[in-house]
């Protein structure tokens, strides 16, 4: 019997330098975990340059509903904060995983179970609080040295 895989990976800004994992790079390793446990991988999708601290993301939304009405019934992420880290979405999806009968698979750790995957998301929740904290203290020191702080100015 085939088990029916679907993907689903974030990054949460563009990232021109290649510093962190991109959505392509995750499409691989998903890839390569349906393949090595005996799944077929029907679909991937992706979000690019969206923060997790949202559920307005065309990617997940299109994940949640084939994993809601397709035959894939495992949903393979990178880790648990690619798909949010907000703890009120985090068990929303845990509800509508539990209801539709998904297992949730990372590469990085294979399937997870319920405590994990709580756990986990209040880790990547407080991750994100810890991230916002350093960028605003770093933009007010930049901005107390003089240095600036808003986008870049084109001159026309």
């Amino acid at each position: 019997m085939t088990i029916y895989a679907i993907g689903y990976g974030r990054n949460s800004f563009d990232d021109p330098d290649h510093r962190t994992s991109s959505v392509d790079d995750q499409k691989l390793f998903a890839e390569g975990y349906a393949r090595q446990h005996g799944m077929e991988l029907l679909n991937f999708y992706g979000d690019n340059g969206i923060t997790g601290a949202t559920m307005e993301r065309p990617g997940l939304q299109a994940a949640l509903a084939t994993l809601s009405s397709g035959p894939g019934k495992v949903l393979i992420i990178e880790d648990v904060d690619c798909l949010g880290r907000d703890q009120e979405h985090l068990s929303y999806m845990h509800k509508l995983f539990k209801r539709d009968g998904v297992s949730l698979h990372t590469v990085a750790a294979g399937q997870i179970d319920d405590l994990t995957f709580a756990f986990k998301g209040i880790i990547g929740e407080q991750q994100r609080a810890r991230i916002a904290y350093t960028t605003r203290r770093g933009l007010k020191g930049k901005a107390a040295r003089g240095g600036t702080t808003g986008a870049k100015f084109l001159a026309m």
